[in-house]
């Protein structure tokens, strides 16, 4: 899918005027909420028009906004909690700059027994960071580790700035040196590729949920 997105985007300097926006639409209807979010936050990369640019912001927005519906309601218990909803959110929250929520969102994901993923992880310990929240953001990495999430050099470099600061010297050296004997980042490329499959095999199933 990421490749697909890839040649969606370099297309985009020849489509036609709406087109970025129905391929945000589209994927919205279909649930890959995701993956419109993604899609929209890489496009900063791309030559779109201002006028496409505003166009999937509107799509990209509502998804964010429905995402966060959903997790309300699932707090709630209106409806049943998935793994199609939270990671979403939470990227969507690094997009529109919504650094104060991501973190309650994570917590609601562990309460209610969603399937948490690294990236999701990722953004919350660099979102702590930037407020310096130092503890907090050292406490979600630790959490990260002990629910079975190998770090990639990015969150291991965000945990460790954490710990560091926090003055938790000891315990950033030792997972620093497991990290290293895991085999670094080799070992969290492996673990991505199994996630991704599992992703896009829930992803497949239609969602219960309105």
């Amino acid at each position: 899918r990421a490749k697909s997105i890839s040649t969606v985007q370099q297309a985009m300097s020849m489509a036609s005027a709406g087109t970025f926006r129905r391929i945000l639409q589209r994927l919205h209807k279909a649930h890959y909420w995701d993956a419109a979010l993604r899609m929209y936050s890489s496009s900063k990369e791309t030559r779109l028009n201002p006028e496409e640019m505003w166009g999937g912001m509107a799509v990209a927005h509502a998804v964010f906004k429905l995402l966060g519906q959903r997790i309300e309601r699932m707090a709630a218990g209106d409806i049943k909690p998935d793994n199609k909803t939270f990671g979403p959110f939470i990227d969507g929250a690094e997009v529109f700059s919504d650094w104060r929520r991501m973190r309650k969102v994570l917590v609601h994901a562990r309460k209610l027994g969603v399937k948490t993923t690294q990236r999701m992880y990722e953004i919350v310990v660099a979102a702590c960071n930037r407020f310096g929240d130092y503890w907090l953001g050292s406490a979600e990495f630790l959490q990260m580790l002990e629910d079975g999430h190998y770090p990639s050099q990015l969150s291991l470099e965000a945990g460790l700035l954490a710990m560091c600061r926090a003055q938790q010297w000891k315990r950033a050296l030792d997972v620093h040196r497991n990290w290293t004997r895991s085999g670094g980042d080799d070992a969290n490329l492996s673990q991505q590729q199994q996630q991704q499959q599992q992703q896009q095999q829930q992803q497949q199933q239609p969602s219960g949920n309105p």
